[in-house]
């Protein structure tokens, strides 16, 4: 940016006058009423110079009127000496007042000697511009097109100029082939453009050429906007304004200027004029310029490369200058005795038009392009031949419907129903027809069963509101704010739309119009509308609409008389049933109907056959006509089909033939009806036209019928060539004849639809399998449609349609691109292939072709999906998959599709935007073993050389949801599961869909924070509680506000309904509960006698009421009287409260969870855990489990038997404020202060036995360990991480014993229930339960081979099964019946079977089941036997508290290992691997480890609190694992006795990250007070740096990387070697959280900074303080020396930067002028510059020598960290490199940024996003290095990612799976 200023005095300067980019405030020249007004900024009050402004508007005081000199040569052209204009002398400046009349006279003099031309005001503004401070990219790009203006010189006309645009515009349209609503958009663009210019042209008689706006800037920023920018509305109403202001100025220069001197307004009066005209043409100039640089730079830190502050402040600028041209034009005509004041009036009605019509179309484009309606639903676009009533037919019906549509006092509905054929449609189409004529319609929608949208509801509501916004305009701005709340609109149908986006801005438009309104809305055919329920529930809303007074909506709906509809609608008393119309009546409409028909089928062949061969004048004659009557009655249907089969000529047929035909199927038939006739049609194909066997003809015809009447959506003849494999000639060739069945286009491309849905209950109906031989088997064909779906589908290839980004939206690319990549038929197949897998009720299996189709393609299918806009329709799909699927027959399908899901959930919104994200965020960020990742790990891009190290498995998180601007402080489950209400401090409470996490509907009307919302019973109302002291009732289907529930005098705090739904209870801060009437909103009772209630709750009986207090007691109350039953006291505050559902239990959370006796009162369990006041409780379903949400951000799981706690979930960043069980029992929502919700699988979520844990045992893998609990389940759990990976529920009792089998494969499990299970350990599903026993299964082993189970019993019998079949082999019998089978273990060979029961052990031969051996010798009871590796020993653990070894050859005893007379009893045994070591578990709580060879114990493992039950080693003997009575499993180090599973890494929130210099290490700095040192090569933990005093706010290495300095919110600097990780310094003496720590260059000294306002330098070898640098005012955020080490500059939140002077602490420089906060400052290498980052996301660079601030960088994200490279040509930041190799912007503003930068949620390059980051993974803190980036998380963790060095681009995916490819994306970097 030049720093030059023009060459003019300050005051007078008109660089002032015009607005610097979208921050400036300047408003011109002239004030509000067309005065001259001071410049900006003003000079002082006292300024002499400056003189009072006139009343008059012709004084204008001299020192406020300018005028820049004009150049001498014609800046606009600027063609290279080529100039065609002439040389034009410089005009010197003139000024004039009345007080200086001789000045001002020869002013006016010399101006009348000057002709001011457009060209010359052009050129003013040019140059002007020029010398101003304005951006130096835009200067250059307005300078650029003036050239191409000046150079195309364009059209002669003004007309001719936007005629040329609207060419040009269509041309791009054609090309890109955009929907229709762009089209459309451009259409009346143009229109309004045209029609300002036509008009200009006419009101000023003059050659518009030479006021035509720059035509080049205006037409390519209106292709621009034809792309689809989200921003076009605002655009266009610029353009719209440049357009008009530049003719107005052209329009006032020819009244004003070229007259002669004597007509001419006074020269002061010009010198305005001129003045404000020159400011107009610089405002649109720059105005256009900054679009274009917009347009063109690659810089787009946000979706839209527009922000709309920016564009709004320049238009608000253009506006401004408009009005002033207005005022000054109506000064100008005063002087000239308003002999212009006709045309002056007439453009500014034109300009005021034109906007006005501008703003209009703004709304359309705004509302309609986000209303997506079902196309072929409305009025206007039906198929012209769709059937009506002909002239003179239904004339009493119609005339009965228009009667109740013009009486505004009837009912608002009418229901028309009739049976098939009835002629309802043609009814209906006629009724609207009639209704638009009389302006009476205000929409209408005819639904068409199977007809893609128009055969569901989905799109309802936005068909029916678009055409109500045309009809009433005035609608779009109160539409327009209801659709901003929403994720998605159209892609469901919900209840509450109509109330949204209809009934309310129909109440609120009614003051804009002048009389009350009746519109009617049609809807036909409501009986297709499928599912069933829509169509209930929108007969539901209809009949129950509120009415507005000015606007009264009625509704016409045409149905079958189907029950769904029967009991909504059997009590509207205006309605009529066709079936009842009197017979003689139908049979005379539908006369009338064929002898309107007849006649012209009848000419219609006459004319085309010689006379000879023409039918009668009277033909069909009035005998067969009366047999038509007779045939057709009752239904119009038979006679329309009748009527198109007389028509039809195919194949020699004849009118009279065909005539003929039915005739005598009619004598024929018993009854001739609907199905007669179709017969008659299809039969027709087998008169002898075909040569071949009729089998073979119904063949080929049902081959197409059958999938053409079983598509989800009606498909064009060129997709069913497609998708049928069908030759198209063939296709087109054989539908030819059933023009009387079907709807067939003549073109290829359009649709070919059932005229009547009575024709694919005809081929399709069961009954009629043998009377139809077109019968079409509706289950077989739905099959070969979904193998064809598939088989297209597996033609797809990643990244479908060549994007060249990764990062590509789908909202930037046009359909055309999309629909030539991605065929109808393909498209087809993408949204319905599961619809026709369920419609052919096949059987899907492990490995079958559905699975296998889904492991190749599921990632191409969705990105299909997510192209076309339909991803969150997947989930649906999956769920619909997924129920077809049997668990336990196709585990591995199941888990397939079950990982599928959680990929979906977890990345749904990212893979919904950009398409390409799910090969590169959604498969990176998804878990190690996640199914789909490990499928599809080789798509991963391979630019990406370094991966995060993400979560072993899914966790219990299923979803987040955003969308509040405030912390969540309630949430809840609809009863029915299907929904999820929160409250906010954001004032809203919203609705969210439970199943997608989309948002749908925000409900607005509290005035302050909402603290609870709760569900009705029955899932229709949800109540708010306030603290603006209100309860609010809303309407979940609608969202409209029913009632406000005002008397609390305080906060409300709590809301609950009763069980049936009658009452509310709200608590308050007032100390009160009140009930209220939910019908009524009348109160009812109020409770008092608090300190202020904080949250309550109904029994489940409604009989009681539950309250938490602050005065620390929970109150229970009778709710019928309001009398106290019961005060339950406790030490501390409770803030929730929820009853179990059987109402035994009440939990209340304060500072911990406490669950009380309801009947009693008293205390059962106090849970402690949570580390902070826990501030929600809620019980799950089966009152098994209590959820509890904390102020430590945790989530928990207790189980209410025995208080244990289950699980912790982990994920929020904030505050937990609400928890809740949805009604089924499968999910915990949570809402927190970090603006989010969460929706958790509480299955999943339950990690943790809740009871004894008996047996454990490892996979032989080493990867698994499996627990047995005396809780009834088995749990699976990952050796690596320590997560529970499974929970697998089934047996009625609880395990004693578990057992892998030696593949790994299977898991068994004994119980107390007396039976096996045998488990698959991939997906948990139960493969056989194994059934015999009388007594408890006690013991389980494998054998060797995996083939055979042996199992121990309480009924002392030992069994040997068959694991493939479940058979049972072999009864062992021997031991005594009482005491039990301990145990039983298998030899390594398999040949031994092993038993102990009582106090003996017996050794079998396996095969035959021989006993060998008995083994005497304990003297009570033997818990555990096992043998060694090699099969020589035996050891065996008792209850003598012995253990002995065993000789399995002999028998005999070979050792007893020898422990205290007081030990305990042992309850398990194992061998290790080597058989070198022996594991005991005895019930002293600890683990022994034992030296086979000596008997000598090594080692004692402590750590449990409970018995130990069982123990094991892993097969590679490196762990051991115990499982105890104190319901844990625990893994130990064998080697060490360490226990493991500790948690490591950071437990918090990181706020710091570094590498170091050398790049080799990494330093994270968290909340839980630790700082960890990473290896960057490996990723591994190096040291962790403990002893901090609290969180770590700053973490910096020196330059040498050997040691780490940080600083935190203990008031200290530590100095730490990064080598040992040992603490070298404690730096104390500030007074204030650390905020900033940096090292001199030589790394001798450390400066640090502090909420104490003050730097201090400190040295570094030993810890001395040097300086204290004291004056500023506010907190010191940041510190950096200079390259020489010499000085010290620091930042503050008193906006200020300070440099100092590093050796004698004085202050040298106060840098002045930031806007806000500044977060990091640092020095270029020569000093000479200093870069600051501020809160407010920008980068500025200031001069050191002048305090001149030089550039502002804006780049969307604070920057923490700042530094120069040794060149000083980049900025390096904490989130990428900034170029700044010169103090002008760039030409391309995209080299401002160079290599990767890295924003809190994505990663991008060049201004395009190469990464998207999910939520979890989303940045609290950056640091970047050469193509690494570390991510600091809130969860504690660290990611750690490396990028390729290269230039980006996508040249396709290639990897090993057939048809599929890699993106291969290279990076250019900009380091030094």
């Amino acid at each position: 940016m030049s720093p030059e200023e023009p060459a003019i005095p300050p005051q007078q300067s008109p660089m002032q006058t015009v607005s610097h980019g979208p921050s400036s405030t300047a408003t011109g020249l002239l004030d509000a009423k067309g005065d001259a007004t001071h410049t900006t900024p003003a000079p002082p009050a006292n300024d002499a110079s400056l003189t009072e402004p006139s009343d008059d508007p012709a004084v204008i005081p001299q020192a406020q009127l300018t005028t820049t000199e004009l150049p001498s040569t014609m800046p606009v052209a600027e063609k290279d000496n080529q100039s065609d204009h002439a040389t034009i002398p410089s005009q010197q400046q003139s000024t004039g007042t009345a007080s200086r009349t001789n000045r001002s006279g020869q002013a006016h003099k010399e101006s009348a000697e000057i002709t001011s031309s457009n060209e010359e005001l052009w050129g003013e503004a040019l140059k002007y511009i020029e010398k101003s401070k304005e951006d130096r990219v835009i200067v250059s790009i307005i300078k650029r097109f003036a050239k191409e203006d000046a150079a195309t010189a364009g059209p002669g006309t003004a007309k001719g100029s936007a005629m040329v645009i609207k060419q040009e515009m269509e041309q791009h349209i054609k090309g890109q082939q955009h929907d229709s609503a762009t089209c459309r958009f451009v259409e009346k663009t143009v229109s309004v453009l045209n029609k300002f210019v036509s008009g200009v042209d006419v009101a000023v008689s003059f050659d518009p050429i030479h006021a035509a706006p720059p035509w080049a800037a205006i037409r390519l920023v209106l292709v621009a906007i034809t792309a689809g920018n989200e921003l076009r509305g605002q655009l266009l109403s610029g353009i719209a304004k440049v357009t008009s202001l530049v003719l107005q100025c052209d329009a006032y220069q020819r009244l004003y200027m070229i007259p002669g001197p004597n007509l001419r307004p006074p020269e002061d009066v010009l010198n305005t004029l001129k003045t404000s005209i020159v400011h107009a043409y610089a405002k649109s100039l720059l105005f256009l310029g900054f679009v274009i640089q917009r347009q063109e730079s690659r810089l787009n830190w946000v979706d839209a490369p527009f922000k709309l502050g920016d564009v709004e402040n320049y238009i608000k600028g253009l506006t401004e200058s408009a009005d002033q041209l207005c005022r000054i034009a109506d000064n100008c005509e005063k002087h000239c005795n308003n002999r212009n004041r006709t045309t002056v009036e007439e453009l500014h009605d034109l300009v005021e038009e034109s906007h006005q019509a501008i703003r209009t179309l703004i709304l359309e484009v705004h509302v309609l392009a986000k209303l997506r309606p079902a196309e072929g639903a409305a009025l206007n676009e039906l198929d012209r031949n769709d059937p009506k009533c002909y002239p003179d037919t239904r004339v009493d019906v119609l005339h009965q419907i228009y009667e109740w549509a013009e009486d505004p006092n009837n009912t608002c509905m009418f229901w028309l129903r009739g049976g098939a054929g009835t002629g309802k449609s043609a009814i209906s189409r006629s009724v609207a027809e009639k209704l638009e004529q009389n302006r009476s319609l205000g929409a209408s929608f005819f639904f068409k069963r199977g007809e893609g949208d128009c055969g569901t509801a989905a799109r309802f509501f936005n068909t029916i509101t678009r055409q109500l916004i045309r009809r009433l305009p005035g609608l779009a701005p109160l539409v327009k704010s209801a659709i901003e709340d929403y994720d998605s609109v159209g892609l469901k149908f919900r209840e509450e739309h109509f109330e949204r986006f209809i009934l309310r801005p129909l109440r609120d438009i009614a003051d804009d119009l002048q009389s009350p309104l009746t519109l009617v809305i049609v809807v036909d055919a409501l009986d297709e509308c499928e599912p069933g329920e829509d169509a209930r529930k929108i007969v539901e809303l209809l009949a129950q609409a509120k009415q507005s007074s000015s606007v009264r909506l009625k509704f016409f709906v045409a149905s079958r008389p189907e029950s769904r509809l029967l009991s909504q609608l059997k009590d509207q008393p205006h309605g009529l049933n066709l079936q009842k119309v009197p017979s003689e009546t139908v049979q005379g409409d539908i006369r009338l109907f064929l002898e309107h028909r007849l006649p012209r089928i009848r000419n219609e062949y006459n004319e085309d056959v010689p006379p000879p061969l023409q039918l009668s004048s009277n033909w069909p004659g009035e005998e067969n006509l009366q047999k038509l009557v007779k045939i057709a009655s009752p239904l119009f249907i038979v006679a329309d089909t009748a009527c198109r089969f007389l028509q039809d000529r195919d194949h020699g047929s004849h009118p009279e033939k065909n005539l003929r035909k039915i005739l005598e199927d009619e004598t024929r038939s018993h009854e001739f009806n609907i199905d007669t006739m179709y017969s008659l049609v299809l039969n027709r194909l087998l008169d002898g036209r075909f040569h071949g066997p009729e089998k073979d003809v119904v063949s080929e015809y049902s081959g197409i019928l059958g999938p053409l009447v079983l598509l989800a959506r009606p498909l064009s003849i060129e997709s069913l060539s497609s998708l049928l494999e069908k030759d198209i000639r063939d296709i087109h060739s054989k539908l030819q004849p059933l023009h009387s069945v079907l709807e067939i286009p003549p073109n290829l491309d359009a649709p070919v639809s059932l005229l009547h849905d009575s024709f694919r209950d005809f081929l399709v109906a069961p009954e009629k399998q043998w009377s139809n031989r077109f019968w079409v088997n509706e289950g077989e064909t739905h099959e070969k449609l979904m193998t064809r779906c598939l088989e297209l589908l597996s033609d797809l290839n990643p990244n479908i349609c060549s994007l060249q980004k990764p990062g590509t939206a789908r909202k930037d690319l046009t359909w055309k691109e999309i629909n030539d990549k991605l065929k109808p038929e393909a498209q087809y197949a993408c949204l319905y292939w599961v619809y026709h897998l369920k419609g052919s009720k096949r059987i899907v299996r492990d490995g079958d072709d559905i699975h296998r189709f889904l492991e190749r393609n599921l990632l191409y299918w969705l990105e299909a999906l997510s192209l076309i806009g339909r991803i969150l329709e997947s989930i649906g799909i999956i769920d619909d998959l997924q129920g077809m699927i049997d668990a336990s027959k196709s585990p591995r399908f199941y888990a397939f599709i079950y990982d599928a899901k959680r990929f979906l959930l977890y990345n749904r919104s990212i893979i919904n935007e950009t398409p390409l994200q799910i090969y590169c965020s959604a498969l990176l960020f998804s878990p190690e073993e996640s199914v789909i990742r490990k499928q599809f790990e080789n798509h991963i891009p391979s630019w990406i050389c370094k991966k995060p190290r993400v979560r072993a498995k899914w966790n219990a998180t299923l979803q987040t949801l955003e969308g509040h601007s405030g912390s969540v402080t309630s949430v809840v489950f609809s009863p029915d599961s299907k929904l999820v209400a929160s409250g906010s401090s954001d004032k809203t409470a919203r609705l969210w869909d439970a199943s997608t996490g989309v948002q749908l509907q925000t409900l607005e009307g509290h005035s302050d924070y909402i603290v609870s919302v709760a569900f009705s019973p029955d899932s229709k109302l949800v109540a708010s509680g306030s603290r603006d002291k209100a309860v609010k009732l809303w309407d979940t289907g609608t969202g409209a506000q029913l009632q406000t529930l005002e008397g609390h005098s305080g906060w409300v705090t709590s809301v609950a309904f009763s069980l049936d739904g009658m009452l509310l209870a709200s608590g308050s801060s007032d100390r009160t509960v009140k009930l209220w009437d939910t019908g009524t909103g009348a109160l009812l009772q109020s409770l008092e006698g608090y300190s202020g209630v904080v949250s309550l709750a109904f029994s489940p009986d409604g009989k009681l009421v539950a309250s938490g207090s602050r005065d620390k007691t929970v109150r229970l109350w009778d709710a019928g009287t309001g009398a106290q039953l019961q005060t339950l006291e406790d030490d501390s505050m409770d803030v929730s409260i929820a009853f179990s559902p059987d109402g035994k239990l009440v939990a209340s959370g304060d500072l911990g969870v406490r669950l009380w006796d309801a009947g009693t009162g008293a205390k059962l369990h106090t849970l402690h855990g949570h580390s902070g006041g826990v501030t929600s409780v809620a019980f799950s379903p089966d009152g098994k489990l209590v959820v509890s949400g904390s102020w430590d951000k945790l989530v928990k799981l207790w189980d209410t038997g025995t208080g244990a706690q289950l699980q912790t979930l982990k994920g929020h960043s904030g505050h937990i404020f609400s928890v809740a069980f949805s009604p089924n029992g499968k999910l915990v929502a949570s809402g927190s202060t970090d603006e989010t919700i969460r929706l958790w699988d509480a299955g999943m979520g339950v990690q943790g036995h809740s009871n004894r844990v008996y047996s454990v045992a490892f996979s032989p893998d080493s990867k698994l360990v499996a627990s047995g609990s005396e809780d009834n389940t088995v749990r699976l759990w990952d050796t690596g991480t320590g997560a529970q990976l499974q929970t697998l529920e089934g047996h009625s009792d609880g395990i004693n014993s578990v057992a892998f089998s030696p593949d790994g494969k299977l898991l068994a499990s004994g119980s107390n229930d007396e039976t096996i299970k045998l488990w698959n350990t991939g997906t948990g599903a139960l493969l056989q339960t194994l059934e015999g026993y009388s007594g408890f299964v006690s013991s389980i082993a494998f054998s060797l081979d995996g083939m055979f189970l042996a199992s121990g019993s309480g009924d002392g019998t030992i069994m040997l099964w068959d694991t493939g079949t479940g058979a049972q082999l072999r009864t062992l019998n021997g031991h005594s019946i009482s005491p039990y089978i301990n145990s039983v273990a298998f030899s390594p060979d398999g040949k031994l079977l092993a038993s102990s029961s009582g106090k003996t052990i017996r050794l079998w031969d396996a095969s035959i089941g021989v006993q060998l051996q008995t083994l005497e010798g304990h003297s009570d009871n033997v818990a555990s036997i096992a043998f060694s590796p090699d099969g020589i020993l035996l050891a065996s653990g008792s209850w003598d508290k012995t253990i002995r070894l065993w000789d399995t050859s002999t028998g005999a005893q070979l050792r007893t290992f020898k422990r205290h007379s007081r030990s305990p009893p042992i309850y398990s045994v194992a061998f290790s691997p080597d058989g070198k070591l022996l594991a005991s578990g005895s019930n002293n709580w600890a683990v022994g480890i034992w030296d086979t060879s000596t008997g000598a114990q090594l080692q004692t493992l402590k750590g449990h609190s409970g018995s130990i039950y069982s123990v094991a080693f892993s097969p590679d003997g490196r762990l051991l694992a115990s499982g105890s009575d104190d319901t844990t499993a625990k893994l130990w180090d064998a080697g060490t006795g360490a226990q493991l599973h500790i948690p490591k890494g950071h437990s918090d929130y990181i706020h710091a990250v570094s590498f170091s210099p050398d790049g080799k290490l990494l330093a994270s700095g968290s909340s839980d007070t630790t700082i960890i040192l990473w290896d960057t090569s490996t990723g591994a933990q190096l040291q962790t740096l403990e002893g901090n005093s609290g969180y770590i706010t700053s973490v910096v290495f020196s330059p040498d990387s050997k040691l780490l300095a940080s600083g935190s919110e203990g008031d200290v600097v530590e100095i730490w070697d990064t080598g040992t990780g040992a603490q070298l310094q404690t730096l104390k003496g500030h007074y204030g959280t650390i905020m900033s720590v940096a090292f001199s260059p030589d790394g001798k000294l450390v400066a640090s900074s502090s909420w104490d306002t003050t730097v201090k330098l400190w040295d570094t070898g030993t810890g001395a303080q040097l300086q204290t640098l004291k004056g500023h005012s506010g907190r010191v955020t940041s510190v950096a020396f200079s390259l020489d080490g010499m000085l010290l500059v620091s930042g503050s939140s008193d906006e200020t930067i300070k440099l100092w002077n590093a050796v004698t602490g004085a202050l040298l420089q106060t840098l002045e002028g930031h806007s806000d906060y500044i977060f990091s400052v640092a020095f270029s290498p020569d000093s000479k510059l200093v870069a600051s980052g501020l809160r407010d996301n920008t980068v500025r660079l200031w001069d050191t020598d002048t305090g001149t601030q030089l550039q502002t960088l804006d780049l969307g994200v604070t920057i923490d960290t700042l530094s120069f490279p040794t060149s000083g040509k980049y900025i390096k930041t904490d989130r990428g490199v900034l170029d700044v190799s010169s103090l002008e912007l760039l030409t391309d503003s995209s080299e401002q940024v160079r290599s990767l930068f890295v924003l809190d949620d994505r990663v991008i390059e060049e201004g395009e996003t190469i990464l998207w980051f999910p939520y979890d993974y989303r940045a609290t803190c950056v640091a970047n290095w050469n193509g690494m980036v570390a991510l600091g998380h809130s969860s504690g963790g660290i990611s750690l990612l490396e990028f390729k060095e290269g230039l980006k681009t996508i040249t396709g995916l290639q990897q090993a799976v057939k048809t599929s490819r890699y993106l291969t994306i290279r990076t250019r970097y900009a380091l030094d």
